[in-house]
Formats: structure tokens, C-alpha cells, sequence
């Protein structure tokens, strides 16, 4: 059951957020998603007129898992992406979800240029790709 919520979510989550709370019809889970800290503006608001970042969904899973203590501990580690510095607000989370956890796959992945493009919106495809790394059993 939590695999099919955590597809789901993963996959509502590549919506722009207006469409969400549209369809979900409910402000109540916007603000329990600020109220956790799952979702929080950058100083001008919540911005939910655009789509979301891959930086921006590294967070959200990181802090839907509970290692937000996880991505703190690496925020200043050196990522192996090349456009990752480490003063890069989302740079704990990055990390976090580029390491195999317990016998899991990474759930990220950069571009074979080496990058990651963390303030690039993020795609159709590469939700889907995580979703289906996080719904998979564990593989050795």
C-alpha cells in the first residue's frame, strides 16, 4: 500500500502544483504539506503557478521518507554532479537520493554530461522513472 501512495504521489507530484490542488480539491493538504515542511516557499511565496524543479522534488521525497536529518549531515559533502555546488540549497537532498539505500537503486540520477540541472523543471519521464525505483523491490 505505501508503494502505491508513494507512486502516486511521485506522480502527482510532476503536475504543476495548481493542478493538484485543483484535482485533490482540498487547500487542506497544501497546508499540511507546508505545515511539515514536505513543501515551503523561497521567500516570495509557495509558487504554485509553475511546475516543480528537480531540486525542488528531491526535497519533497527526502522529507516524505523522513531523512531530512539524512540531507542536513550531506548538505555540504561534495556531489558527484558536476553543477551541484555545495553551497546549493538543495545539495543535501541531491546527495541523499544519489546513494543506494538499503539495497535500493539510487532514485536519481544525472544526465551524461555529468550534471544534474537541479533548478530544471522536472519531466514526465523522470517521475516516473523514480516512481517506479521506489515502488520496485529491493534488488541486490
Amino acid at each position: 500500500m505505501k508503494r502505491l501512495f508513494l507512486l502516486a504521489l511521485a506522480f502527482l507530484l510532476a503536475l504543476p502544483l495548481p493542478a493538484f490542488a485543483k484535482q485533490m480539491g482540498e487547500e487542506e493538504k497544501i497546508e499540511h504539506f507546508v505545515k511539515n515542511r514536505i513543501v515551503e516557499g523561497d521567500g516570495t511565496g509557495l509558487a504554485l503557478d509553475r511546475p516543480i524543479t528537480r531540486g525542488e522534488l528531491t526535497k519533497v521525497i527526502v522529507s516524505l521518507e523522513n531523512r531530512r536529518e539524512d540531507a542536513e549531515k550531506m548538505r555540504y559533502k561534495q556531489s558527484h554532479y558536476a553543477d551541484v555546488r555545495k553551497s546549493h540549497w538543495a545539495n543535501g537532498f541531491i546527495n541523499v537520493l544519489s546513494l543506494a539505500d538499503k539495497g535500493k537503486l539510487p532514485l536519481l540520477a544525472g544526465y551524461e554530461d555529468g550534471s544534474f540541472r537541479p533548478d530544471r523543471p522536472v519531466s514526465y519521464g523522470e517521475v516516473a522513472k523514480i516512481a517506479c525505483l521506489m515502488a520496485a523491490p529491493a534488488t541486490s
